[in-house]
């Protein structure tokens, strides 16, 4: 059996670190195989699935989308492809606005995306809850909970 042009007998003569070099080589070679697919995959132009046409259906009374959410890789192709930049830039921006979002809601602060809506914490009282499958009734703690109000122009915009 042959291992890079090595026989297992003058393989097994190396020294750990004649092995760790020849290693080494090996997954370099495969990283470039990779690199090199990766580039020949990313200059054929990417379909972002887009949720202008969704279907719909009804459910309680409601007529809801079934598309799918926006994953967080298409977000970040969306948004680098909207910066017109690289997704690296996009990743560092999404995961900076996120960041900020977090810390200020956690903080108790309130944050306004002007055109999609705000978000901020509320704190909910000690309130007597009820478990349905026993009748058990009991004391639920008080909690803060993320609220998000959306702005008139996103409820517009979705009206059509």
């Amino acid at each position: 059996m042959k291992r890079n042009s090595l026989t297992l007998e003058k393989y097994k003569q190396l020294t750990d670190e004649e092995r760790e070099v020849l290693r080494q080589e090996k997954a370099n070679a495969f990283l470039q195989q990779r690199l090199d697919a990766l580039k020949e995959k990313k200059s054929k132009p990417k379909l972002v699935q887009s949720a202008s046409t969704p279907a719909r259906r009804f459910v309680k009374g409601r007529v809801r989308s079934s598309a799918k959410p926006m994953t967080k890789t298409q977000l970040i192709a969306a948004l680098a492809e909207e910066m017109g930049t690289d997704t690296k830039s996009a990743v560092v921006a999404l995961n900076a606005i996120t960041g900020l979002i977090t810390r200020e809601v956690s903080g108790g602060g309130a944050v306004t995306l002007p055109g999609v809506g705000k978000i901020y914490c509320r704190e909910r009282p000690e309130r007597q809850v009820r478990n349905p499958a026993t009748g058990e009734q009991f004391k639920k703690e008080a909690e803060k909970v993320v609220k998000m109000t959306i702005a008139k122009a996103l409820k517009d915009a979705v009206e059509g």
